[in-house]
């Protein structure tokens, strides 16, 4: 007995007592949200899609180049016979494309990226070592130089 009547003392009054609903305030009891209305249809814009109008083009500015670039370049090609020996073993003739950073003023690349081109097989640990040593040094000696204020990223397909 003493079990029933603390569960009834327990259950909230809310069952058994209905609350009214307040216009007023434009809620329900104890403050609940007040019911969605209907959405309100907002009227198009007048004259509908706007004309195209036709302005004049305007061209694409071209990359300066770089003055140092050719010799760079030759340097590169220059440095083939220290890079034949990395590729020593490998099955068939591929091509390889190196990008890096070139910093002109100082000669020195960093970042590089190695990646095979055309279908070539890719370059082993050994393989890569050796290729990024013979392509960072000796440093390289480019002029002119350019007023640049970051170094460029420069990319060169290497063939063996």
């Amino acid at each position: 007995m003493l079990l029933l009547l603390l569960i009834w003392a327990l259950v909230p009054e809310c069952f058994c007592v209905a609350v009214p609903f307040d216009e007023a305030a434009g809620s329900g009891p104890a403050g609940d949200p007040p019911a969605p209305e209907e959405p309100v249809a907002v009227p198009p814009l007048p004259g509908g899609r706007v004309a195209r109008r036709e302005r004049p083009g305007k061209p694409a500015p071209t990359p300066e180049s770089l003055p140092w670039l050719t010799v760079f370049e030759l340097q590169v090609a220059a440095r083939s016979p220290r890079l034949a020996p990395c590729f020593e073993g490998v099955p068939r003739p591929g091509a390889l494309r190196w990008s890096a950073v070139v910093e002109a003023s100082r000669g020195t690349v960093s970042d590089h990226t190695l990646e095979p081109v055309l279908g070539s097989d890719s370059l082993d640990a050994a393989q890569r070592a050796c290729v990024l040593e013979v392509l960072s040094t000796p440093a390289y000696r480019l002029a002119p130089l350019d007023e640049r204020s970051t170094p460029p990223r420069v990319s060169l397909v290497i063939e063996f």
